[in-house]
């Protein structure tokens, strides 16, 4: 089974190294996110699967700076863009590349929107609900554990 990583997970990981500052600061997140939520995520010139949206992506300047990819304006980088395909089989794509400016120490979103007119929209609407309602369940069942037993009195 593949680790799906999930919106609220990627988010507290990232708030947590800000907040830890175990992250090196010279590094950025992409936040790749999908209109409904829940297509699969894919890089798009290799096909190199990335996980069901959202997921996170983080890049690391000194990796950035190394590769052939930077832009024409003064501190943008290239990285490869990203296609999206949905349960009822409608897709979606960034652009090639997606450009980023002035990256280190930011975090940045891509959106990638179904669109409506394809068929089976009922579908992935669904799919995302069940999708949302799993997470909920997930994150209680995680509360729960983390809180605390209150001891028993002694008799």
């Amino acid at each position: 089974m593949k680790i799906r990583l999930r919106f609220y997970g990627a988010a507290a990981l990232v708030m947590l190294c800000a907040l830890l500052s175990g992250c090196s600061p010279d590094s950025t997140s992409l936040i790749v996110k999908s209109e409904p939520d829940g297509a699969y995520i894919t890089q798009s010139d290799t096909g190199a699967a990335l996980g069901t949206a959202p997921v996170s992506i983080e890049y690391d300047k000194a990796k950035l700076l190394k590769k052939a990819n930077k832009d024409n304006k003064a501190g943008c980088f290239r990285v490869k863009g990203f296609n999206a395909r949905w349960v009822s089989g409608a897709t979606a794509s960034s652009t090639p590349s997606v450009r980023l400016c002035n990256p280190v120490g930011k975090s940045f979103t891509v959106t990638l929107k179904r669109n409506t007119n394809d068929p089976d929209l009922e579908k992935d609407l669904q799919f995302a609900r069940q999708d949302k309602a799993l997470q909920v369940q997930q994150q209680q069942a995680i509360a729960q554990k983390q809180q605390p037993t209150a001891a028993q009195p002694p008799e």
